[in-house]
């Protein structure tokens, strides 16, 4: 291992190497002088002593001065180079070359040039990617000045970057735009928070794009904005809310329209019908029925997605609510030749009744469906903790285990090769799980293909509202 030679080492051996070499050279001198029996000699020789002491003092300061002149040169010019190395790394220019030598001086330069080689890799790989970024990130001065933007506002606005540094990020917006963004901004700096909001921006071709704004306050006085452009999101949002208006009004309404007059022919209000009339009447009322249930479960979705759907707190008795959710999916369970069976658990649970006894007459309808005849599915309820666990079970063609993650996925009928004769929109599960978690709950399933499937159902009892 090659050894170093510090700094410290050098001054001591500059200052100590001169005055050995005195106190050695006098010694060798005093011992040939003790050697002599001249009186005349050694006489003279004790006169001339001081003399020579005196010389090779002054010579002595003299090497340590000019040894010392040339190491603190030396070490001065390193300093230098050192000093110029923090320059230019500030200003992010090439760093001068490693200083030859094994001492502090030569590790601590080795050291800063690694430590510059790894902020300049960090700095490459952020600056890529925020050049990558399909967001706009800017930095915006307390005078509402765009400081610096990377390339996404010349792909998303069409200005170029210089075009926008300099300029006032007021001038993007409109009146009201402009408003609501300098409220925003006051806002984000005098309470050190972080806001969102969404704005329509000016483009280079005068056109508008809806946007999506976060911001926050720098400890280096600028508000650091994120831009996204949201115009395609909402443009889908309109289209699905024509599309939700149009299943409840064009479609909703004339299915309830064809199914009360189907449900009025059958009645012989119109005159008897014919064995092969009733037949095509209460198929077309089974088919109304189903894309009204369709029709319903899609609007529900959308209301929860959007948040519009409120929940009525109360305290429910679970051993009512399953007994009228039971009787009122017995006539299903008979037409498919299945026992339903629930226990009496003695608890209450704070939620919305009726949302509530949505997501057991789901998962009931979807247990039902998928069992065996002459099988059974049971519906009980326990006390875990300070939560309620709710349990439906059948003992029916279960689900394979790959399909498992998927089940609560809208229109999706996951479990196997018989489920195509079943049918269903596959919306039944995915409502079920949004209204569990609208309850503040979480919805798990287990199951063994072939043996059966059981979901878990966890509630807080006391829901804080």
């Amino acid at each position: 291992m090659e050894r170093k030679t510090s700094l410290k080492t050098r001054f001591i051996l500059l200052i100590c190497l001169p005055l050995a070499i005195q106190a050695l050279s006098v010694a060798i001198v005093l011992g040939c002088l003790s050697q002599v029996e001249n009186l005349e000699v050694i006489q003279f020789a004790k006169s001339t002593m001081p003399l020579v002491v005196c010389g090779a003092l002054l010579l002595n300061a003299a090497m340590v001065a000019v040894l010392g002149l040339q190491l603190f040169k030396t070490i001065s010019d390193r300093f230098m180079v050192l000093t110029d190395n923090v320059a230019r790394f500030r200003l992010q220019e090439k760093l001068h070359y490693l200083q030859e030598g094994d001492d502090e001086l030569a590790a601590l330069d080795q050291s800063f040039h690694e430590m510059a080689a790894a902020l300049g890799e960090s700095i490459a790989r952020e600056r890529d990617l925020i050049e990558s970024a399909a967001t706009i990130i800017c930095a915006i001065d307390g005078e509402f000045v765009i400081q610096t933007i990377n390339p996404a506002g010349e792909k998303l606005l069409g200005f170029k970057s210089q075009q926008l540094m300099g300029n006032s990020v007021l001038n993007l917006l409109g009146a009201p735009e402009q408003e609501l963004l300098l409220e925003t901004l006051y806002q984000v700096r005098y309470s050190a928070s972080e806001s969102v909001l969404e704005l329509q921006m000016k483009t280079a071709g005068s056109s508008f794009i809806d946007s999506f704004w976060m911001i926050k306050w720098s400890k280096e006085s600028t508000w650091i904005c994120l831009i996204q452009d949201i115009s395609e999101r909402k443009l889908a949002e309109n289209m699905r809310q024509q599309i939700v208006n149009m299943v409840s009004h064009d479609i909703r309404s004339p299915l309830s329209t064809i199914n009360l007059i189907f449900a009025s022919l059958q009645t012989g209000g119109y005159g008897q019908l014919s064995e092969k009339a009733i037949e095509l009447t209460q198929s077309g009322e089974r088919a109304c029925a189903k894309l009204l249930t369709l029709t319903g479960d899609l609007l529900a979705l959308d209301k929860m997605e959007s948040g519009m759907l409120s929940l009525d707190y109360a305290e429910v008795d679970l051993d009512e609510l399953f007994a009228g959710v039971v009787s009122m999916m017995s006539a299903v369970a008979e037409k498919e030749k299945v026992v339903l069976k629930h226990q009496k658990c003695s608890l209450i649970l704070i939620a919305d009744r009726e949302r509530l006894g949505q997501i057991f007459i789901n998962l009931l309808a979807n247990a039902i469906k998928f069992s065996h005849p002459g099988g059974s599915v049971y519906l009980h309820a326990t006390l875990v903790q300070a939560n309620i666990e709710i349990v439906v079970k059948d003992h029916g063609i279960g689900i394979e285990a790959h399909n498992l993650p998927f089940i609560f996925d809208r229109y999706r009928q996951v479990r196997s090769e018989e489920t195509k004769k079943k049918g269903g929109s596959g919306l039944g599960l995915a409502i079920a799980k949004a209204l569990t978690e609208l309850h503040g709950g979480t919805i798990n399933c287990t199951s063994e293909f072939g043996q059966g499937t059981c979901f878990y159902v966890s509630l807080p009892q006391n829901h804080i509202v």
